[in-house]
């Protein structure tokens, strides 16, 4: 092992635990933040060949794009500097983890582990220092503890595990991630437990397809897509029916069943789209934003931009909303949790083009995992699940920041002209495959 393998380890293990410790400066960063941007000079000068490609074109003209359209909607919305510097930081942070993820999985691919060991064990930090988003829900009891601190130390053990575990026997993976996912379903929020169960059918179909008598099933044909397309939304059907009927009748315990009454009783009932946006009014919202905001966005954390619309989304879902809650709509910093659609009507298109291009990225990255498999399997296809969720569905928080940057990271490294991570998308280097990155056995 030599001294440059040893330091991506270390790097990589205190950035693993680093992301758990969040602080205040300008924004919300954490000390991950410090292991991307002290050493940045070097991890730009040993990437510059993958940054700057044909395909790290398509990446930094995305960037641009969004950095473009943010100057531009702030500066003709009069937004105040310290939001806009907050909304351009954002920008910086996710193209930072790009570029650490590139240095970290060219120098040494296997370092990913110290990246998910240091997760796993610092994961126990939130509960000592749940930080300012979480220390609300830390001295709750109940299911809002569980949400909020208990689900994401369990999370980040099982995917450690369950990719220790595809090392030997992708059943096993399988298996842990199946049981672990059943077993904490009344405890955990109900898109941890969609994507646990999505993950294990898609670690499913890595089993079957790279068995020894279904290879064929590897290449995914336009047939296929939509075969596996109509299973997946079956298995969603199944997945909803089922809740519906365990959630009221308090078979997943009494926290789903207040939760389930809570968000049908508004104006879309019992449906899949009520339990969705019940729960994610600010998406509702979003949607109006962008109607009305589809090139010129509002300013970054515009809460007086965003008041009117959270109200009307609100009284749509049937709820009776006081003078006094709009009120607090208007006089506090608003973080939309509808990533896509709110970073579309705050920065503007610039902003929209940069999540889509993001999003086709993403969807190269799981074909390319879904065709020719990785040791690192769970890990990448539970990012990427986590990933669509939290950008329909989430703030553009931490997680999915650090999310964006690995999933562009791992598109650039499809493209690498000698490719550490998914060398077995290039026929001619299997040597290089055996040496760094071996298939996960069966």
């Amino acid at each position: 092992m030599t001294t440059l393998s040893i330091v991506t380890y270390i790097l990589g293990f205190l950035f693993g635990v680093g992301q758990m410790v969040d602080i205040n400066l300008v924004g919300r960063i954490t000390l991950a933040d410090f292991v991307v941007w002290i050493p940045m000079p070097i991890y730009l000068y040993q990437t510059r060949h993958i940054i700057f490609s044909k395909k790290g074109a398509l990446i930094l003209f995305a960037l641009a794009c969004y950095l473009a359209s943010l100057l531009i909607t702030n500066w003709l919305t009069h937004n105040p500097f310290f939001l806009s510097l907050r909304g351009f930081l954002r920008v910086f942070f996710m193209g930072g983890y790009m570029i650490f993820f590139i240095w970290l999985l060219q120098t040494n691919p296997k370092a990913l582990w110290a990246v998910i060991l240091g997760a796993a064990l610092g994961s126990p930090i939130i509960m000592l220092r749940p930080g300012a988003w979480l220390e609300e829900s830390a001295n709750s009891e109940g299911y809002g503890l569980w949400a909020s601190i208990y689900s994401k130390i369990t999370l980040s053990v099982v995917i450690f595990v369950s990719c220790f575990a595809y090392n030997f026997s992708r059943t096993v993976a399988i298996v842990i991630i199946l049981v672990s996912t059943t077993v904490l379903s009344p405890f955990v929020p109900r898109s941890e437990t969609l994507i646990g169960f999505a993950t294990a059918l898609i670690l499913t179909y890595l089993a079957i397809s790279h068995s020894g008598h279904l290879r064929s099933f590897q290449k995914l044909t336009p047939g296929r897509l939509v075969f596996f397309g109509c299973l997946g939304c079956m298995g969603l059907l199944m997945i909803y029916f089922m809740y519906i009927y365990a959630a009221p009748a308090g078979i997943l315990g009494h926290y789903q069943q207040e939760k389930f009454y809570a968000q049908t009783s508004t104006e879309w009932g019992v449906t899949p789209w009520g339990l969705v946006l019940s729960g994610r009014t600010e998406f509702v919202a979003a949607t109006m934003a962008v109607r009305d905001h589809p090139i010129i966005g509002m300013g970054s954390w515009n809460s007086f931009g965003w008041a009117p619309y959270l109200v009307d989304a609100l009284r749509l879902g049937g709820a009776n909303v006081s003078s006094n809650a709009m009120g607090g709509f208007y006089g506090s910093y608003y973080s939309h949790h509808a990533t896509f659609l709110g970073e579309w009507a705050e920065a503007g298109i610039g902003a929209m083009i940069f999540w889509a291009i993001t999003v086709y990225c993403s969807v190269k990255v799981l074909f390319n995992i879904i065709r020719y498999d990785n040791v690192f399997a769970p890990y990448i296809i539970s990012a990427l699940l986590y990933f669509y969720w939290n950008l329909m569905f989430s703030p553009l928080n931490i997680s999915l920041r650090i999310g964006t940057g690995l999933v562009l990271a791992l598109y650039l490294l499809l493209y690498a002209p000698r490719s550490p991570l998914f060398p077995f998308s290039f026929a001619w280097l299997p040597r290089l495959l055996r040496n760094q990155l071996p298939r996960a056995p069966r």
